[in-house]
């Protein structure tokens, strides 16, 4: 149920965790980054109902594994909605609790590492799925 590889959602996090780690100024900065998370957040979060999905029906193998990885997605998925409410600058109950941390330069390069680390970890887990 992926679209193209198996790894395409752990590619999009990374990027996602790099553009999060060029938002804070801290090592680099890219260009028109907001634009870029604004286009990349609708594709990440098509990959991630397919990672999902492709999770549940995939329950052969370690439930631990499986439910960790479920949790990663939702965690990425709730972290873009976020990003779009600041974008669009809308509510929503529970989202927006976390939505002021957003405009921190430290909090968000904390966060893009951790995006970064958790992808090349499932990359390099990435063999042992099947």
């Amino acid at each position: 149920m992926k679209l193209i590889f198996s790894s395409e959602d752990c590619i999009i996090g990374l990027i996602f965790g790099v553009l999060l780690v060029s938002m804070s100024e801290k090592w680099f900065k890219i260009p028109y980054t907001k634009t870029l998370l604004m286009i990349l957040i609708p594709i990440l979060a098509i990959v991630i109902f397919l990672d999902i999905a492709s999770e549940i029906t995939d329950l052969g193998r370690h439930f631990l594994f499986i439910s960790i990885s479920i949790l990663h997605s939702i965690f990425d998925l709730v972290l873009g909605v976020a990003f779009y409410s600041v974008f669009f600058k809308f509510s929503l109950p529970y989202i927006s609790m976390i939505t002021p941390y957003l405009s921190n330069l430290n909090f968000l390069y904390y966060l893009g590492l951790f995006e970064i680390i958790s992808h090349i970890v499932w990359l390099a887990l990435t063999p042992f799925n099947n």
